[in-house]
């Protein structure tokens, strides 16, 4: 937590942000990062439980939202496969989800960790965008990369993508990639969180499109409601009890304005 952020308390209860019912329903951009549920894990919680349990917290206090984006980071390395399914049945029952054409729901995961059930896991619960990280030493070694892609893009994801770590300067980035363009032509190339169409010769930026809230789920994590910071409870007790209160794992009450009308 940064210096001057607030002391954490016992959870931030719904009702404080009760206007939200009486505005037009907003619209959200939830991430779920392996980073950020490590802790869980390590101190042996329910983890899926708990990040379900938040799921439902945030869609109570925010009258069931619009889910306009979505993004699970790296699920393979602490959750299984009927945890994933859970958490996603809790989005479709509780936030309004985009329809398919409209949906841009993201799972990114390292390339060693894909396989075939979970990439058939991910395609059946919804996701069209898949983005495999890789490191750029191990762009060297094309032919292994290709055949991985190949398989993945056998699962018909409306996106395939390659993150790349650590970003590396567009010169050598260009380089490395120009074999995998003459296969994949529609793969797109993501630094970090800014993502480059490498269709395009000049890398020119696609602008990420902003969200009136941003939620991290788990503990410890910031979430974004109407440009205002709001800060996590860290301790993993805290935590807990907050959401089995039904309440906000947050230090500070939110009361949300009424979102703006198009």
């Amino acid at each position: 937590m940064e210096k001057n952020s607030p002391p954490p308390n016992n959870g931030s209860s719904t009702v404080e942000i009760s206007r939200a019912r009486a505005a037009e329903r907003c619209a959200v951009t939830i991430v779920i990062d392996s980073n950020h549920i490590r802790p869980l894990y390590e101190q042996s919680c329910d983890t899926a439980f708990l990040l379900q349990r938040e799921l439902e917290v945030w869609a109570t206090a925010l009258n069931h939202p619009t889910l306009t984006e979505f993004t699970l980071h790296n699920p393979t390395r602490f959750l299984r496969a009927h945890e994933v399914t859970a958490l996603i049945r809790t989005l479709a029952k509780l936030y309004n989800i985009q329809p398919i054409e409209k949906r841009l729901h993201t799972v990114n995961c390292d390339l060693t960790d894909l396989n075939c059930n979970w990439l058939g896991l991910f395609k059946g619960l919804g996701f069209n965008r898949c983005l495999v990280e890789i490191a750029l030493s191990d762009l060297e070694n094309t032919p292994i990369v290709m055949q991985k892609l190949a398989k993945i893009k056998e699962f018909g994801f409306a996106q395939l993508g390659l993150v790349v770590y650590p970003a590396p300067a567009l010169p050598d980035l260009k380089t490395a990639i120009t074999p995998l363009l003459k296969t994949f032509n529609q793969l797109h190339i993501f630094l970090g969180h800014t993502s480059h169409n490498a269709l395009d010769t000049n890398f020119e930026l696609e602008p990420d499109e902003d969200s009136h809230i941003s939620i991290n789920v788990g503990p410890g994590v910031d979430a974004f409601v109407y440009s205002e910071h709001r800060y996590k409870l860290h301790n993993i007790s805290l935590y807990t009890q907050a959401l089995l209160n039904h309440k906000l794992p947050i230090s500070t009450p939110i009361t949300l304005p009424p979102r703006p009308i198009n």
